[in-house]
């Protein structure tokens, strides 16, 4: 399915489009959990509703975007977590 990264409104509109169940849903956010896109064949795309009921529907589900259906999952931004590549300890990122 053809996704415009930069265009999360528009994904956010035809996730409700095409998802009967979510007809009266409300989506608050929609973004890529990661920044650079540049040359990825996939991602991850965190949505969050305006009601928990809505996002259950979605878990329970799934979504379909487009004619593809993806699965979904729980996402709370609180336990995500830096962790460097080259020590493996909490709490920072290394740089190159």
């Amino acid at each position: 399915t053809e996704v415009d990264a930069k265009n999360t409104k528009d994904v956010a509109d035809r996730i409700i489009g095409n998802n009967p169940n979510l007809k009266r849903a409300r989506i608050t956010y929609s973004g890529w959990l990661k920044r650079d896109l540049k040359g990825k064949r996939a991602f991850t795309m965190v949505v969050e509703f305006d009601n928990p009921q809505h996002a259950d529907e979605a878990i329970l589900n799934s979504l379909v975007l487009g004619a593809q259906l993806f699965t979904c999952e729980f996402y709370n931004r609180s336990c995500k977590l830096k962790q460097c590549f080259r020590c493996q300890k909490y709490g920072h990122i290394g740089t190159h």
